[in-house]
């Protein structure tokens, strides 16, 4: 969680913008849940997370924060469904998007690894510039 972006955005970006706005979430509800049974404040309260993530996701590619979609249910019915500004990208694309990350770090002569996972990352404060 110490890694800076260095581009803006940060780490838990989804429980960042919860945890910060959940009380107005819970105000929004209680004060329209007599009214509509807090349906419109729930499409509301998901706007506004989606709006979070935009603000606080990493911003290496520009991808990751458009890609919220907001979506609200009542069982099996649909009351909300914005498609994302974004679509997620494929597990092709993003293969490809890790190969471009490792190729512009091999040319900046900076430091990387393979995470289990196969993303490929830049080793924190080895081969910064000053």
């Amino acid at each position: 969680m110490e890694y800076r972006h260095p581009r803006g955005g940060q780490a838990k970006y989804l429980e960042r913008g919860l945890y910060d706005h959940y009380r107005e979430y819970y105000a929004d509800y209680g004060h329209d849940v007599l009214r509509d049974g807090g349906q419109r404040s729930l499409a509301r309260s998901a706007e506004h997370l989606s709006d979070q993530v935009e603000i606080l996701a990493p911003r290496e590619w520009f991808d990751l924060g458009r890609s919220g979609h907001p979506v609200v249910t009542q069982g099996e019915r649909t009351l909300h469904d914005r498609p994302p500004h974004v679509r997620r990208l494929t597990e092709a694309e993003l293969k490809a998007k890790s190969r471009l990350r490792m190729r512009a770090l091999q040319a900046a002569g900076l430091p990387w690894f393979f995470t289990r996972d196969g993303k490929v990352i830049r080793v924190p404060g080895r081969g910064d510039r000053r």
